[in-house]
């Protein structure tokens, strides 16, 4: 049987065992991680479970990374995980400008040392929405006109029009009405306000009846959709001719009276963004056509409305001979300064008392758009922002940086490039009356393409709890001098712990010394705490068995200077520490229970003393040591090097061992080194004598 020191053992090795076993068998894992179907402009949620196997797990996060454009977050997105399991809500976007596809992403869960990434697959459903508007749907008697309407793709994916019918009823007799498509299928349209015009040739004879006709357009989509839209088809009457003949006295004078209808303004129209603007310049044409039986001169032309872009007929007047149809051009420029969206001006063309009207629209699109926004801040922590949301957990002292990516909306046919683009970030008051205020560098964007910068700014440390907007404005400019801008602002939330002080700084003034050299130390505290404190401030090196301590108040007011402390330790160095760099730890504890808050290291470098440069002072027998070396001597007025038993106490240095000062006769008080040593030598052989008789 072994002794009781044999169990002791066993019994050890069974506790390392077990230990050992419980750490290896810690572990985390996630349940239920589903793949999720979005439509347009919606979101969903599902529950997550994050489970535990013994362990006791502090600071689990989960984040969303890689979802872009469709938005994810976590709540909670930080925990301490003492039950068994906790139970994250991952929240899934498809904002109004997702086209429809499959994204995928990853949520990544991570604790100490330990991280697990799941990956998510969302599929955004197509949402179908195709609108139906009229353009130009006259027709006049006894003519074949062009008429067109348009589609326009709300939906968000492109949609294909393979076939298209369409039927007209007339309640008339003995007519002649037919539409033929002139447009060639099939016609894709784009998604998210995209559209394109569909035209038909129309013939309408021996129709004597003038009035408003209801019909539809059937379309079929490649992709299985169909529907039906109704359209109004108006006959117009055609001009007629009415003579009236007098005769006077055998003379007979035929006079023709002729009612002249309005000229036509037709297929007046912007096209689309891409094939209007070039380099900032618009550019249109529309067409004007006499349909009588008489030509037409000076016929005056104007368009008013879209004064705000210059837009303006290329010629003031235009002469049509009967039955004839001219192409007009007009054209405009972005001003310096402007907002997108839809303007409508007014195309008129005037013959002597004959007006023609038709409306003009311009679709202005383009500029630049601040997409998306990532914010990382507290070392580890990261999150995709949406316009006006609240970010939580930070505190005074994080470094925040704000990654933005801007895009310029103008298509790649345009070639408008936006040059000089930088983003602006303002926090109003965040340290009392104080702002933050930060740029990115300049950089282009070329048409269509998107660009990435960065911001980064630290929080006050005397920021107080609140909600502060972080402002963000970007700005460019075309090559005509246009300004684009565009807006994105959202909220962090700002905490200060109830126990928490902080070391600022510490450091060394100077950083470099040798020998008895006076060095001082200069350390920082802040109190970021709801209460006010009482702390003690060490200084340390545990190699060199220096230790150091103040006793420190601390408002909790931030705006109060007690809330903000310097504490400076002075010493001399000692001249047996080696030429090597040292750190010193500067540690804040609180007084009352020797809870640790904080610390940071001052660094010193000693330096090998190798000069030396001493100095007399008041008299003879005074001397004050004013450089570096290896050794201290102190020389009296003979010349000679002196024990220094008159050194000046202010200096605070200690007396040290005799060195040879080039040739320097070295002396004790005066004495000569060998004489002294001889009468030593004599007294410890005579001591030795008289020991041995007295035995």
């Amino acid at each position: 049987m072994g002794n009781l020191t044999d169990y002791v053992k066993v019994g050890v090795m069974l506790v390392l065992f077990m230990f050992v076993v419980s750490i290896s068998s810690a572990s985390l894992y996630v349940e239920n991680v589903p793949d999720v179907s979005l439509s347009l402009g919606t979101g969903t949620s599902y529950a997550m479970n994050v489970v535990k196997n013994d362990a006791y797990f502090y600071n689990v996060a989960v984040k969303c990374e890689d979802f872009s454009p469709v938005l994810c977050s976590a709540n909670p997105d930080t925990f301490v995980l003492s039950a068994n399991s906790q139970t994250v809500d991952i929240e899934l976007v498809a904002s109004d400008n997702v086209l429809a596809g499959m994204y995928s992403g990853n949520v990544v869960v991570e604790a100490e040392n330990f991280t697990q990434v799941d990956s998510v697959v969302v599929n955004v459903t197509e949402t179908f929405d195709l609108e139906f508007e009229e353009v130009d749907t006259n027709v006049y008697q006894n003519t074949t006109e062009n008429i067109s309407f348009v589609f326009v793709n709300e939906g968000n994916y492109d949609v294909t029009i393979t076939s298209l019918s369409e039927n007209v009823e007339l309640s008339a007799n003995n007519i002649t009405f037919d539409m033929n498509l002139t447009s060639s299928l099939p016609i894709t349209i784009s998604a998210f306000g995209n559209s394109s015009a569909i035209y038909y040739e129309a013939y309408a004879f021996n129709i004597d009846s003038v009035d408003s006709y209801l019909g539809s357009v059937d379309y079929v989509t490649a992709d299985g959709h169909n529907g039906s839209e109704s359209v109004t088809v108006s006959i117009i009457a055609q001009a007629a001719t009415n003579t009236t003949t007098n005769t006077t006295t055998n003379t007979t004078t035929n006079t023709t009276n002729t009612t002249t209808p309005d000229p036509v303004v037709s297929e007046l129209a912007f096209s689309a963004l891409s094939t209007t603007f070039n380099n900032g310049a618009i550019k249109g044409t529309v067409m004007l056509t006499n349909k009588y039986d008489y030509d037409m001169s000076n016929i005056a032309l104007n368009l008013t409305g879209l004064e705000e872009f210059d837009v303006n007929f290329a010629f003031s007047t235009v002469s049509l001979s009967k039955g004839q149809s001219k192409t007009l051009q007009f054209s405009g420029a972005l001003p310096n300064d402007f907002d997108t969206g839809t303007y409508t001006g007014v195309a008129t063309a005037v013959y002597s008392n004959i007006t023609a009207t038709q409306d003009v629209q311009l679709v202005v699109g383009g500029g630049i758009d601040i997409i998306t926004i990532d914010v990382d801040w507290d070392e580890d922590r990261e999150r995709d922002v949406r316009e006006n949301e609240k970010l939580k957990d930070f505190e005074p002292g994080h470094t925040v940086t704000v990654d933005i990516e801007v895009e310029n909306l103008f298509n790649r046919e345009t070639n408008i490039q936006i040059n000089d683009v930088e983003v602006e970030l303002t926090i109003n008051n965040i340290d009392g009356s104080r702002d933050i205020e930060d740029e990115t560098r300049k950089f282009d964007i070329d048409p269509g393409d998107t660009e990435e910068e960065s911001i980064t700014f630290e929080i006050p440390w005397a920021a107080e709890e609140d909600d502060y907007t972080v402002n963000l404005v970007a700005r460019g400019y075309g090559d005509n001098g246009q300004t684009f801008t565009d807006t994105f602002k959202f909220k962090i939330d700002i905490e200060r712990e109830g126990n928490n002080v902080r070391v600022l700084s510490a450091r060394f003034s100077p950083e470099t010394g040798s020998c008895f050299d006076r060095v001082r130390v200069t350390a920082d505290v802040i109190n970021l705490g709801e209460r006010d404190k009482d702390v003690v401030v060490i200084i340390a090196n545990a190699a060199l068995g220096i230790k150091k301590e103040q006793r420190v108040s601390l408002d909790e007011d931030p705006d109060r200077k007690s809330n903000r402390q310097r504490v400076d330790f002075e010493f001399n160095l000692d001249p047996a520490m080696n030429a090597d760099a040292y750190n010193f730890e500067v540690s804040v504890f609180d007084e009352r229970t020797g809870s640790y808050y904080d610390s940071q290291v001052a660094k010193l470098e000693v330096k090998e003393c190798s000069s030396h440069n001493y100095q007399q002072t008041s008299d003879n027998n005074d001397y004050t040591y004013t450089g570096s070396g290896s050794s201290v001597v102190f020389i009296g007025p003979s010349n000679t090097a002196s024990s220094g038993t008159a050194f000046s106490t202010a200096t605070g240095m200690p007396k040290t061992k005799i060195t040879d000062l080039s040739g320097k006769t070295v002396s004790i008080g005066g004495i000569s080194i060998f004489l002294f040593l001889t009468v030593a030598l004599l007294i410890i052989i005579l001591a030795v004598l008289i020991a041995f008789f007295l035995i």
